[in-house]
C-alpha cells in the first residue's frame, strides 16, 4: 500500500507540472495527455466505443477475433491516458485491465484490476453503484487472472524442479501461493459484494477447486445452479463436480 501511495503521489506531481505548461505532451501510450473533465469525459467515450462492444460479446462466447485485439489495443491508450488525467479513478483501471486481459497480458492486467479495487476507497463517486459494481467486477475478473498466474508458476515449478534448479523452483512456488492468495480474496470480495451472481460464485468455485477444497467449491456451485441453472460456465463446473 506505501508503495500505491508513493506512485500516486509521482503522478498527481507530474500533472500539476504539465498543467502548469502550454506544451502539447504525450503520456506513455502516445496519445496526447488528459487536461480537462472534457478530455477525459472524450477519452472514455472513445475507449468506450472501441471496447465496451468487444468486452460484451467476450463475457458472452469468450471469442475475441484479431480485429477485435487491435481495438482493445487502441482503446487501452484512452484508458491509460485516463488514468494518467486521474489515478484515482475505479472506470480507467477497469478499462485497461480487462483490454490487457483479453489481450492475455495477465501481469499488467492484474496490476491495473488491483488498482481499480483499490480506487473504490478514494474514487470522488465511491458508494455510488456505478462505482460498487465495477470495483466487484473488477475484483472477479482479478480472481480469474491471478488463478491463471497461479497455474503458470505451478508450471514454472515443476520445469525448474525436473532442472534441479531449487532455488528458483521454490521461488516458483512461493508466486503461485501469493496468487492463489489473490485470487481467494478478489473472488470472495466479489461474491460478498454481489451474493447473487452466479458467475462470481463460479469464479471462487474455481480457486477452491485449484486448491482442492472440494467440497467448498460444490458449495459455491450449487448456489450458482440455484441462480442461474442455464449459464454455461455454471453447467460446465456442475459437471466438473458431478453435480
Amino acid at each position: 500500500m506505501k508503495n500505491w501511495w508513493i506512485g500516486l503521489a509521482a503522478v498527481l506531481a507530474l500533472g500539476a507540472i504539465l498543467f502548469l505548461s502550454d506544451r502539447k505532451v504525450e503520456n506513455p501510450s502516445g496519445l496526447e495527455l488528459i487536461r480537462s473533465p472534457n478530455d477525459y469525459a472524450n477519452a472514455n467515450n472513445k475507449a468506450a466505443t472501441l471496447a465496451y462492444e468487444i468486452f460484451q460479446r467476450a463475457d458472452s462466447d469468450g471469442e475475441v477475433t484479431s480485429a477485435d485485439k487491435d481495438k482493445l489495443r487502441e482503446a487501452v491508450k484512452y484508458f491509460e491516458a485516463m488514468n494518467v488525467f486521474d489515478p484515482s479513478k475505479v472506470r480507467g483501471f477497469f478499462g485497461a485491465g480487462k483490454c490487457y486481459m483479453l489481450l492475455e497480458d495477465k501481469v499488467r492486467a492484474s496490476e491495473r484490476l488491483e488498482q481499480a479495487v483499490l480506487n473504490k476507497r478514494i474514487d470522488k463517486d465511491k458508494g455510488t453503484s456505478e462505482v460498487e459494481l465495477t470495483a466487484f467486477e473488477s475484483a472477479a475478473l482479478l480472481s480469474e487472472v491471478t488463478l491463471d498466474l497461479a497455474a503458470e508458476e505451478i508450471a514454472n515449478f515443476n520445469s525448474l524442479s525436473q532442472a534441479n534448479d531449487m532455488t528458483g523452483a521454490e521461488a516458483a512456488k512461493k508466486r503461485s501461493q501469493i496468487y492463489y492468495d489473490k485470487a481467494m480474496e478478489f473472488s470472495t470480495m466479489a461474491v460478498e459484494g454481489v451474493p447473487k451472481s452466479a458467475r462470481y460464485l463460479v469464479d471462487r468455485a474455481n480457486v477452491y477447486l485449484a486448491l482442492k477444497k472440494v467440497d467448498l467449491a460444490k458449495l459455491d456451485i450449487t448456489k450458482a445452479k440455484t441462480l442461474n441453472p442455464d449459464d454455461v460456465r455454471v453447467k460446465m463446473a456442475a459437471k466438473m463436480v458431478g453435480l
